[in-house]
C-alpha cells in the first residue's frame, strides 16, 4: 500500500447514496437496499467512482490503523548565524503526525498542509470514528469483567511534568580547556556567548566541585540561559492566568561580591528580521559568596490579566502595542545583567504548583 490517502473525487455524493454506502461498508444493507445499490452503481458512473474510492479508503484505514499506533515525529531546524557582527542561535521544531498498525509497522504520515484541508478534515473524521468505535469496544469488554466479578486495577492518568534537562549529556572529557558554548535544551531561541558548560572541577583546578554529576553551567557577566519549556507529553507549556511555578537548584559565585541573578519568563514572538519578547513575570535574586547556594524561587502569572507591551526588541524598533499571551509558548531565561563576577548553576528544575 501507498504511504499516502487516496484522494476523493469532486462528486457530491447524495444523501441517499452516501447511506447505501455506509451501510454496505458496515454491512447492514437488506436484500432490497443492496439490490437499489447494485442499480444505483450499474446506471452511474459517478457513483461508481465515489464508491470505489470509500472502499479503498476504508480498506487503507483499516488496515493502518488496525491496531491503532498514533506517533508525533518532532523535527528540530537549528541555525547558527551572525547578525551585526553578533552570533545568534535560531531553533524551530515541527512535528509530522502518522497513524499506523503497530503489529505490521505500515504508517501512514500526515504532514502538515498535505491536503487540501476539506478532505483532510473528511479523511480525519473517518480515522477518529473508527478509533472511537475501537475504544468503545475496549470499554465494553472492561465493563464485562467488572459484572463478571473480576479483580480489574485500574491505571491513574499520567502525570504531565516540566521536562528539566541537565548539564550532563555532553560529554567535555575531549576537551582541554574543560569548556564547551553547547548547553543542550538551555539555548532555545538564542546562544549568548557568555555561557558555556564547562567541567567545574577541571575548570577550577579542584577548587570547586559540581554540585552532581561532573557539569555545570558558567553565566559570566551579560551572559544567560534560556529554556523553552516543554511537558512530558512533547507539548510546549503555555501560559495561563495565575499559573504558578516554583525554580530549585543551585549556585556558586567565583568572587568576592555578591551577583544579581535574574529570573524571566518571557514569550519569544520573533527571532528575525526584528527580535520582539514579552516578559510576563521576572525577580531578582541575590547570590551570596562562599559557596553552593540553594535556589528556591517561586514564580507566578497575573490572574487577571495576561496582556503585555513588548519589553524586548532589536535597537530602533518600536516597542508596538500590547498582545494577549494566553495560551502562548513559556520561555524560561537567567541572566547575569549586572554581576561582576562568574557565576556556576547546578541542578536547574522548574516544577508547576497546584
Amino acid at each position: 500500500m501507498k504511504d499516502e490517502i487516496t484522494v476523493v473525487s469532486a462528486f457530491e455524493p447524495s444523501d441517499a447514496l452516501i447511506t447505501l454506502v455506509d451501510g454496505m461498508l458496515d454491512g447492514q444493507l437488506s436484500e432490497a437496499e443492496t439490490a437499489q445499490l447494485e442499480q444505483w452503481l450499474l446506471a452511474d458512473v459517478q457513483a461508481q467512482r465515489y464508491c470505489a474510492d470509500r472502499l479503498r479508503f476504508h480498506a487503507e484505514i483499516q488496515e493502518v490503523v488496525t491496531p491503532v499506533r498514533v506517533e508525533v515525529l518532532e523535527k528540530r531546524h537549528m541555525v547558527f548565524q551572525r547578525v551585526r557582527g553578533l552570533p545568534r542561535f535560531v531553533s524551530r521544531v515541527g512535528r509530522v503526525v502518522r497513524i499506523g498498525n503497530a503489529a505490521t509497522g505500515k504508517m501512514l504520515e500526515i504532514p502538515p498542509d498535505l491536503l487540501e484541508a476539506s478532505i483532510l478534515r473528511k479523511r480525519l473524521l473517518w480515522a477518529a470514528g473508527i478509533i472511537v468505535l475501537l475504544l468503545a469496544l475496549l470499554l465494553y469488554g472492561l465493563l464485562r469483567e467488572m459484572n463478571a466479578g473480576s479483580d480489574l486495577h485500574v491505571m491513574d492518568a499520567p502525570v504531565l511534568l516540566v521536562k528539566n534537562q541537565d548539564f550532563e549529556q555532553t560529554s567535555l572529557a575531549d576537551d582541554d580547556d574543560a569548556l564547551s558554548y553547547t548547553l543542550l535544551g538551555w539555548q532555545d531561541h538564542f546562544l549568548s556567548r557568555d555561557t558555556k558548560l564547562c567541567d567545574l572541577e577541571r575548570f577550577s583546578d579542584g577548587r570547586y566541585q559540581a554540585k552532581s554529576g561532573d557539569h555545570v553551567a558558567l553565566i559570566q557577566p551579560k551572559g544567560y540561559l534560556t529554556q523553552l519549556l516543554m511537558m512530558s507529553d512533547g507539548k510546549a507549556l503555555t501560559a495561563e492566568k495565575g499559573m504558578r511555578m516554583r525554580l530549585e537548584g543551585w549556585a556558586l559565585v567565583d568572587g568576592e561580591r555578591p551577583v544579581p541573578l535574574r529570573a524571566a519568563l518571557r514569550f519569544v514572538k520573533n527571532i528575525k528580521p526584528e527580535m520582539k519578547q514579552y516578559e510576563l513575570w521576572h525577580q531578582n535574586i541575590m547570590i551570596q559568596t562562599g559557596g553552593w547556594q540553594r535556589l528556591t524561587v517561586e514564580l507566578q502569572l497575573p490572574e487577571d490579566s495576561l496582556e503585555f507591551f513588548p519589553s524586548d526588541v532589536d535597537p530602533g524598533q518600536t516597542r508596538g502595542a500590547k498582545l494577549d499571551v494566553t495560551g502562548k509558548a513559556v520561555t524560561f531565561t537567567l541572566e547575569n545583567r549586572k554581576g561582576s563576577s562568574e557565576v556556576f548553576v547546578d541542578d536547574l528544575s522548574i516544577h508547576l504548583v497546584k
